[in-house]
């Protein structure tokens, strides 16, 4: 196996860990309407808060999490957190 080839492997087992440890994070970009530069709304962009290497961007992760399928979990957790930060922004 190839150094590369390893690397993967164990970037998979640590993603997996990611999804069960809680290591992903949201980060949220406003979205504006033009003209009048009214606020409509947040993006939710995923975000893998690494315990060795730090935060990692999607470019990172999103491909390896769709090889092996957690792209699925990554996909149900994102969809509830950004759900369950909606409405603490609401009740706020």
């Amino acid at each position: 196996m190839s150094a590369a080839e390893q690397r993967k492997r164990l970037l998979g087992y640590d993603l997996r860990e990611a999804v069960e440890q809680s290591e992903l994070v949201l980060h949220y970009q406003p979205q504006f309407q033009l003209p009048d530069n009214t606020l409509r709304g947040f993006e939710a962009l995923v975000r893998w808060q690494h315990p060795q290497l730090g935060l990692l961007g999607p470019d990172q992760f999103i491909p390896l999490a769709e090889e092996t399928r957690l792209i699925l979990d990554i996909g149900d957790w994102v969809l509830r957190e950004a759900c369950r930060q909606a409405v603490l922004w609401k009740l706020a």
